[in-house]
Parts: structure tokens; C-alpha cells; sequence
């Protein structure tokens, strides 16, 4: 529930219990009432202990950690709304130390309140870092008072991004946007753990790389529907059907007329222009496999379907998202501890590696055996992955060459143009075929090479 009333009953038994506990001057004349939002289902009452007077001290031991955790949670609020506020003053504590000065910013806590029971404080360790400079309680000190130095700890602090969503975190954006009900705050959170759209790193809501690529889809495709605002409006709406103030067949025509349009539109330009390609060939039609995403993760899948449905497994990484098969020894010397190099295999292909991983982290691609195009270059070009895992080719020498093509290049020079090499290219009503990455130039001819 989203309600923030308590029924008279309970509300009296309250106070009265603060009188006794605390005192008459933590009890306000008058119940503390609440509003509550504009979207709050109030069939209920707010979430509060069934008898105040069972505090959770007293039953401590016959409950299970998290059980007595949640209880503590409701008895505490529950008792603290109505109490009379806290009484802060704003201080600012001017520390000298020989010829250095130290400033401490925040507040003095002059009468405790509701406080007495209950302070807010946040869901992990890493939100209490978050807490800023002059929201921390100092302690009470006197003018000319000499403080004992207990440690010194330098510290060089850099801007840092935002922190990601834990999960409560989360729940408290979606309530700031008006996304969502307390009912549906835990199942949206499943669904996006279930579906391997995040996956919990330090407590903390990190993306996968298909919560990368659904995102990146929905957005492209359906920008107007991608919004909180759009899901809260839709929220409203929803409740406005509930009471009757909205017919329901208008709402939802003017939902799904424009969304049917973009679904429409989505479905022309989607399929290929997301495929994802491979180095692998298909063992039963010799046909480019292609990456493809399922309700599992991601697989393999012939780019000759329907009439090839040949599928394989993507090659599963290790904790560190490197490879977890090892290969044959490859020529050369590791560029930063001059050990030997191996070849492994990736979630996407072989590339090269140090053999002495994990103290020596050194990779790189396995080049083409063609050398790069570009006038007084030595590089070689060599496969590559995008941020957003989609494959490109490259010059060995980056980032002091930038020679990048999208199609793979082909040690074969134009015999139009002589242009030094031409890049393969596949689709899925034509196949592979060799063309010339020249613009001015119209060379083509069908088969892999």
C-alpha cells in the first residue's frame, strides 16, 4: 500500500504509547496527517504493527534476521510519524591546527524528536559515502575546546559518476517518477533480473549486454513510449479507468493507434541491421554463423535459416570475461612482460593472450595476415568488437592509424579500380559476397573467399 492514513484506533494508541514512552513533549497536540500522493491506492491502511506496544527489542529472539529487520522497520516508522519534528542547528566548526585551518560542515541535533526512534539512513554502505558534507550530525563542542586527533587519513578524491541503482534505490526513483505501485515495485525488479537484463555486482543493478542491446532497441524504435513520463501518465490513466473517470476503450486507442505504427515500422528495420556476426562457419551448409539472443542468452545460429537451422553454444567466459578454452602457442612475445603468447577462444572468436594472466592481462586480436592500406602504415588489420559488441576491423597500429571498415577485408585488390584490397559482405537474401569499399566503385561479385 501507498496509503500514508492510520485508522483513529491505531493512531491513538500511538500517541499514547509515545506519552508513555517518551514523554508529553515528544506527542503533538494534534495527530500528524499525511498527504498522500495524487496516485495513492488508499483502500488501505498504511503498513503498521498490529499492537504498538509489542516493540521489537522485546521479540527479537523469536524472529529470523530479516524478519525482525522488516519489523523494526514498520514499528520504527510507524511510532516516529507521529512524533513532533526534530530540532537541528546548522553549524559550522572551524578546527585550527597550527597554521592550518579545518571546516566541518553540518548540524547539531538541539532536541531529538522523532529522531528518538528513528533516523533515515541509507540502503548500503555505499549510499551512506554519498551522504553530503552538511547533512552529518557533529557532536556537541565548545569554543576554544581542544580535540584530540585520532588518525589522518589522506585521501585524493576524483568526480565520480552516479552511483548505480541498488535495488532500493530503484524503488524510490520509480516512486519519484510515478512509475509503478508498492505491488509491482518487487515483480518489475524481477523481470529485469529474470529476463538477464541486469545482474547484482556489489549490491548494486549493473546491465548485461543484452540489457545493453534491448535498451538500445526500444529506444531507437519507440522513443515516445521510452519515457517515465509516458509510464506514469499511463499509471494515471489507469487509475482514472479504476474510478471511472476514463472510458477504457478511448484510452487504449489512443495508446495503440500510434504504437501499432511504430511496431510496424520497427519490424521492416530491425532484423538484419542488428545481426550479429561471426567468424565461425556453419558445419552443415558452410554458411557465416550468425549471434542471436534467446530467452537463455546467447546463441549461435546459421544465417541460412529457415531453410539451415543449424544452432551452436557462444563459448562461455570466465569470471574476468575472458576466455575459459585454451589453445596452441603463438608466435611472438607478450608486449608488456616478454612472456609467451597463446591463442584463446572468446565468447566471438581466437584472439591472443599473455600466458601469464591473471598478473599479466595483455591481449590482442589475431590479424588478417593483409597489411593496412593506409600510405606509410606497417599495421596490420585485425577483427575488433564495438562497445556495443558489434563487429568492426582495424589497423593493429591504433590509435596511431585510424583505418576501420565494418566489412571484412579481403586480400584481393579491386581488378576495377586497384584498389588494394575489398571487404566481404553478407546478406540475407544474397548471401556473402566481394565488393569494393570505394564508393565511386560498383565491383561485386558473389562467393566467400
Amino acid at each position: 500500500t501507498d496509503s500514508t492514513k492510520f485508522s483513529i484506533e491505531a493512531t491513538d494508541a500511538i500517541r499514547a504509547y509515545i506519552v508513555s514512552s517518551y514523554g508529553d513533549n515528544f506527542c503533538p497536540k494534534e495527530p500528524n496527517v499525511y498527504k498522500s500522493k495524487k496516485s495513492a491506492q488508499e483502500a488501505h491502511e498504511a503498513i503498521r504493527p498490529t499492537d504498538v506496544s509489542i516493540v521489537p527489542s522485546e521479540i527479537k529472539e523469536y524472529l529470523e534476521k530479516d524478519m525482525f529487520r522488516l519489523y523494526e522497520l514498520i514499528w520504527s516508522r510507524s511510532v516516529s510519524c507521529q512524533m513532533v519534528p526534530a530540532i537541528l542547528d546548522t553549524t559550522t566548526f572551524n578546527i585550527k591546527a597550527g597554521q592550518y585551518l579545518f571546516r566541518s560542515n553540518g548540524s547539531i541535533v538541539k532536541f531529538a524528536g522523532f529522531m528518538q526512534v528513528y533516523v533515515e539512513s541509507g540502503d548500503d554502505e555505499a549510499a551512506e559515502k554519498d551522504i553530503k558534507q552538511g547533512d552529518k550530525i557533529l557532536p556537541a563542542l565548545t569554543k576554544g575546546e581542544k580535540l584530540k586527533l585520532l588518525s589522518v587519513d589522506p585521501e585524493q578524491h576524483f568526480t565520480q559518476p552516479p552511483p548505480r541503482f541498488s535495488e532500493a534505490m530503484l524503488v524510490k526513483k520509480l516512486e519519484e517518477e510515478g512509475v509503478g505501485r508498492p505491488s509491482t515495485y518487487a515483480a518489475i525488479i524481477s523481470v529485469i533480473k529474470d529476463r538477464a537484463y541486469v545482474e547484482s555486482e556489489e549490491r548494486r543493478l549493473a546491465p548485461t549486454k543484452l540489457g545493453y542491446l534491448v535498451s538500445d532497441l526500444l529506444l531507437e524504435h519507440f522513443p515516445k513510449f521510452m519515457t517515465t513520463k509516458f509510464t506514469a501518465d499511463m499509471e494515471s490513466q489507469l487509475d482514472q479507468i479504476e474510478v471511472g473517470e476514463t472510458e477504457w476503450v478511448k484510452s487504449l486507442q489512443s495508446f495503440y493507434t500510434p504504437f501499432k505504427l511504430d511496431l510496424d515500422e520497427a519490424e521492416k528495420k530491425i532484423g538484419d541491421s542488428e545481426v550479429e556476426e561471426t567468424d565461425e562457419v556453419c558445419d552443415k551448409c558452410s554458411q557465416p554463423m550468425i549471434v542471436k539472443w534467446g530467452r537463455f542468452g546467447k546463441f549461435m545460429a546459421c544465417s541460412g535459416y529457415p531453410e539451415c537451422k543449424n544452432t551452436k553454444q557462444v563459448a562461455k567466459e570466465g569470471s574476468d570475461g575472458k576466455a575459459v578454452s585454451e589453445d596452441s602457442v603463438a608466435e611472438g612475445s607478450c608486449d608488456k612482460c616478454q612472456s609467451a603468447l597463446i591463442f584463446k577462444v572468446g565468447r566471438f572468436g581466437k584472439f591472443i593472450a599473455c600466458t601469464n594472466y591473471p598478473d599479466c592481462k595483455f591481449t590482442k586480436p589475431i590479424d588478417l595476415g593483409i597489411k593496412c592500406p593506409k600510405d606509410d602504415c606497417k599495421g596490420k588489420i585485425a577483427g575488433r568488437r564495438s562497445k556495443k559488441g558489434r563487429m568492426f576491423y582495424g589497423c593493429t597500429a591504433y590509435p596511431n592509424c585510424d583505418f576501420v571498415s565494418w566489412g571484412k577485408p579481403v586480400a584481393e585488390p579491386c581488378p576495377q579500380c586497384n584498389n588494394p584490397y575489398t571487404v566481404e559482405k553478407w546478406k540475407k537474401d544474397e548471401g556473402t559476397s566481394i565488393i569494393c569499399p570505394e564508393s565511386e566503385c560498383d565491383y561485386k561479385k558473389p562467393g566467400v573467399v
